[in-house]
């Protein structure tokens, strides 16, 4: 019999899915069991033609479970379905099943619709249904005696280091899509080099392959200290003999210090295993050792860029949600997580958050669920335990930063941080690089120290990005940052050569504490020096200083074009960045009769062209009326003599563009219960609606909210001031509001209708396949 003690309750009901699905000949649902009102599977048909029930008790007693169905009775009876099914995990008597039969005979055709573990396990054994059995890892993998023979010397060649607590971590294991893809070039290729940043699950990959393959009668090769010419003496001179070979973390848990020998040697291996049929070849490392070796061996790197390689390179930092969501409850389930506990979890749906998280990795989720840290941490706070160990997942990157990169390695680290926490351009990075590497003057320059460093860590800490065919730099995930942000912030020796290499305004922003930045700003507007620094984004340096300007009221006629040019050309007037004001404001600085006169503002008010360029690409709609009121203000203040029905028609013109903006932009989500009330009040006392009218209705209840909400108020000021034409500008907001009423429609419409409709797991319903994973009591 199979050993189903290894199954989570998921993944005994997957397993039943899986086999009432063949039995039946139909597509079968999965409920939420927390929410299933008697249904655990069901067919596609509402109402529910067809319903299975599940009961994982494999420890536990006939008459707990007898008592557990009893519980079902009144649930079945207000389904009333054609056909009821019960799969349970326990052997049941004759008499048991008779018993079971007359609880619900109304519904089911015979004692048939009762399936026992003998006939799960009699299913499972029938060669036809071998692939549903090669989908639950776990079964199979004990099937085959494969682990009572792990420490066999004829078999595993020092096996004890590299499968001594599998016995525990098959229990963790989730057969994922990685694995999967793994497991089919293994088969179709013969090779595979899984690279991955720490922690992404390579090692526990590897040896899962590694039992799969052994099952399948290769012999196994492994050496804990990588002798490959161990490995190699082992291997068997029959090419018909059927064996395996793994190198775990191969090019060693260091960067790649391979001896020339040692360097053939693992290309020799490779080449052997490629010419020999019967041979297969598993290789792991973290993605920095890996490219690391190709930049400094030509062969190494000639040889893994041929096309027929790449077909072996399994990136392991990829992972779907689900597949997170099952490696995390496996965890809480077999790690026997206290009631208490997963109800926190379960509160809110937490466990999202979780499965969601930017730093979810597995090598966390194996620390934040084991044993010791349910009766270290009280339930009340074990979830914002988890959260804190995912925000600052130092574990996870400390080990890498400090002993595995060299200085030069870490220098590029905080170079990018100072630049950005997304991506920036190769070329920037470069830039900010080379400049700070001036500042060490033993460093080795006869070699391209930047191409060296993304070499190495392309893939490990940072991923390469291609961006409108420009190569852009980031990390390679969130928690990259999260880590280097407080050891950047607290290396006040590496910040002060940041500072004294600037090449970019983002540095500046992050090497100076807040209480500082704004100080130096000034004092870099003062001297002109901020005007040598570039930014990631055009026009912001341009932005800053004519902020600085109008806040310090700076006078400098050295700005004098630098100002002009803000004002008629930049598209960053709105730029949001620490130290930037709204356009509206620095207008006002020029209220001051020595700095309207120094700036040559008066150039600017004279001419409706000019406004109209000043105008242009404010598409806020309060910004732009503050920035018409300042207009205003100031040709009245300085009595500028203007053409007023010109100035008129750009302010509305201005003001018209500006409404277009939003209306192909608005946000349909802020006005969700306005439209949801519109529509429940046009159903009538004996439940009709025209839904003919609903559109018009819809669009109607739309605008008014809007209109009211983010555009009345600041448009009836510029008419208080200015004689515009405010239903002309009011209908260029409807004329552009571009959105699908049908589907809007059609949406609330569902939910009015739905109080009694079942959740289920389906991309076609609001309950996903995490929920149907978590919404559960673990017994």
């Amino acid at each position: 019999m199979f050993n189903y003690t290894d199954l989570s309750d998921f993944e005994f009901e997957e397993l039943c899915k899986d086999i009432m699905e063949r039995k039946l000949s139909m597509n079968l649902r999965i409920y939420t069991s927390g929410r299933d009102r008697g249904i655990d599977l069901s067919d596609y048909e509402i109402p529910h033609q067809t319903i299975v029930q599940i009961k994982h008790y494999m420890n536990s007693t006939y008459s707990s479970l007898k008592t557990s169905l009893g519980n079902e009775i009144k649930k079945v009876e207000k389904l009333n379905p054609r056909s009821y099914y019960i799969c349970v995990s326990k052997s049941l008597t004759e008499a048991n099943t008779e018993d079971i039969y007359e609880m619900f005979a109304n519904y089911m055709d015979s004692t048939n619709n009762i399936v026992d573990l003998k006939e799960i396990d009699a299913f499972l054994a029938d060669e036809s249904n071998s692939d549903i059995l090669r989908k639950h890892y776990k079964l199979w993998l004990h099937s085959t005696g494969i682990l009572s023979e792990i420490y066999n010397q004829n078999i595993f060649i020092d096996c004890e280091a590299l499968l001594s607590n599998i016995d525990i971590e098959k229990n963790y294991f989730i057969q994922t899509n990685i694995y999967d893809t793994c497991f089919k070039h293994l088969m179709r290729d013969r090779i595979i080099f899984m690279t991955g940043a720490p922690g992404v699950g390579k090692t526990i990959t590897s040896k899962m392959l590694l039992l799969e393959c052994a099952s399948k009668g290769y012999k196994v090769k492994y050496t804990t200290n990588a002798n490959l010419t161990d490995i190699k003496r082992s291997l068997s001179a029959d090419k018909n003999t059927k064996e395996i070979i793994l190198l775990d973390d191969c090019l060693g848990q260091h960067y790649f210090k391979m001896n020339e020998n040692k360097e053939s040697e693992l290309l020799s291996l490779i080449k052997y295993v490629q010419m020999n049929k019967k041979k297969k070849l598993i290789m792991n490392s973290r993605i920095a050792i890996f490219n690391e070796a190709r930049g400094r061996s030509i062969e190494f790197n000639k040889f893994f860029n041929r096309e027929i390689i790449l077909n072996y390179l399994i990136d392991m930092n990829k992972m779907s949600s689900i597949d997170k969501a099952k490696i995390f409850y496996s965890h809480l389930y077999f790690n026997k997580i206290p009631a208490p506990h997963f109800k926190e979890l379960r509160k809110e749906k937490r466990y999202k958050n979780i499965v969601n998280h930017k730093n979810y990795t597995p090598r966390i989720i194996e620390f934040i669920a084991e044993p010791h840290v349910f009766k270290e941490i009280n339930e009340v706070d074990y979830y914002s335990y988890v959260i804190k160990s995912l925000n600052t997942p130092d574990n996870l990157w400390k080990d890498e930063f400090d002993y595995k990169l060299n200085s030069v390695d870490r220098i590029f680290m905080y170079i990018l941080y100072s630049l950005t926490e997304t991506i920036i351009s190769t070329k920037a990075l470069k830039e900010c690089f080379e400049e700070r590497l001036l500042l060490e003057p033993t460093l080795d320059t006869t070699v391209n120290n930047f191409d060296s460093v993304v070499s190495r860590l392309n893939n490990s800490m940072i991923t390469l990005f291609d961006v409108h065919g420009e190569q852009n730099v980031g990390v390679s995930n969130p928690s990259v940052n999260d880590f280097l942000k407080p050891r950047f912030e607290n290396n006040n020796n590496e910040q002060h050569k940041i500072r004294n290499s600037l090449v970019y305004f983002e540095q500046l922003q992050r090497c100076y504490k807040k209480e500082k930045y704004t100080g130096e700003l000034v004092k870099m507007t003062r001297d002109h020096s901020i005007t040598k620094l570039k930014s990631t984004h055009k026009g912001l340096v341009q932005s800053l200083i004519v902020s600085t300007i109008s806040k310090e009221s700076i006078l400098d006629s050295f700005y004098i074009d630098e100002i002009h040019d803000y004002l008629l050309h930049s598209p960053y007037k709105l730029f949001s960045i620490s130290g930037t004001s709204e356009i509206s404001s620095v207008l006002y600085f020029f209220t001051d009769e020595e700095v309207f006169n120094l700036y040559k503002i008066k150039d600017i008010l004279c001419s409706t062209d000019k406004i109209s360029l000043l105008l242009e690409d404010i598409l806020d709609f309060e910004t732009i009326t503050w920035t018409i009121t300042a207009l205003h203000d100031l040709i009245d203040l300085y009595e500028i003599q203007i053409d007023e029905q010109q100035l008129v028609e750009v302010i509305e013109s201005a003001l018209q563009n500006t409404i277009e903006h939003l209306a192909l932009n608005i946000d349909i989500n802020e006005f969700d219960d306005q439209i949801r009330y519109t529509i429940e009040y046009s159903i009538d006392s004996y439940g009709n609606i025209h839904e003919d009218e609903l559109p018009q209705k819809v669009l109607d209840t739309l605008g008014e909210e809007f209109l009211e909400q983010k555009i009345n108020e600041d448009l009836r000021r510029i008419e208080s001031i200015f004689d515009i034409n405010s239903e002309y500008i009011i209908q260029s907001f409807y004329e552009n509001l571009d959105i699908d009423t049908d589907d809007i429609i059609q949406y609330h419409l569902d939910n009015l209708c739905e109080p009694d409709d079942y959740e289920y797991r389906d991309s076609r319903n609001s309950v996903d396949d995490i929920e149907a994973i978590f919404e559960r009591e673990i017994i």
